[in-house]
């Protein structure tokens, strides 16, 4: 099964405002969450965060959730790792 990757608005416009080089290494792990949207490397959320997961990648924090009812990999919040968890509270699917 192949998932495809979708990212909310407000991660979108983060993202386009980053370097492009910064871009390029954040898109390369969704991209391969389309194989593979749990892997190793990612990390389960927990408390009122549940069914999401994140993984850290150049000093930002990924934030998405899989559904798996639909193949989508749905990628909810990029940020600095250090306001990414109350950053993706304020923003429950």
């Amino acid at each position: 099964m192949r998932y495809r990757v979708e990212l909310r608005p407000a991660a979108r416009r983060y993202l386009d405002r980053l370097a492009q080089n910064t871009q390029r290494l954040i898109i390369g792990r969704p991209e391969s969450l389309e194989q593979q949207p749990r892997p190793g490397w990612s990390k389960p959320l927990h408390r009122d965060l549940k069914g999401r997961r994140s993984f850290r990648v150049a000093g930002y924090r990924v934030i998405y959730q899989v559904e798996d009812d639909v193949l989508i990999v749905l990628v909810i919040h990029i940020g600095p790792h250090s306001h990414a968890y109350e950053d993706a509270g304020r923003r429950q699917a």
